[in-house]
C-alpha cells in the first residue's frame, strides 16, 4: 500500500535531513517510525482505559491507597523483605 502525507516545510526539511545523517532513505525512516508510533498509541489508549476503570472503581467504592503507601510498597520490590500489596482502605 502506498500512502503519502503532507507536512509543513520545517518537518519536511528535518525529515529529509534525517536519512542523510543515518545513510537511509526517507521511506526507510518512515517505515521504522510508524510502527513505533502505532505501538505507542495502542499502549497509551490501554493505559487511559485502565485509568478510567480504576477511577470508576474508586468513585463506586472509595477504596484506595495513598501515594506514600504505594511508594513504600514499591521500595520492597526486589528485596529480601518484599511485601504484598497493602490492603485498600476508605
Amino acid at each position: 500500500m502506498t500512502t503519502s502525507i503532507k507536512t509543513d516545510e520545517d518537518l519536511t526539511s528535518r525529515t529529509q535531513q534525517l536519512p542523510n545523517t543515518q545513510q537511509r532513505s526517507v521511506r526507510c525512516c518512515m517505515r521504522e517510525v510508524l510502527p513505533r508510533l502505532v505501538a505507542r498509541e495502542v499502549v497509551r489508549k490501554s493505559f487511559k482505559r485502565e485509568a478510567l476503570v480504576s477511577w470508576n472503581a474508586y468513585k463506586e467504592t472509595g477504596e484506595h491507597l495513598t501515594g506514600a503507601e504505594i511508594r513504600s510498597w514499591l521500595k520492597t520490590w526486589g528485596t529480601e523483605v518484599a511485601s504484598d500489596l497493602p490492603p485498600f482502605h476508605d
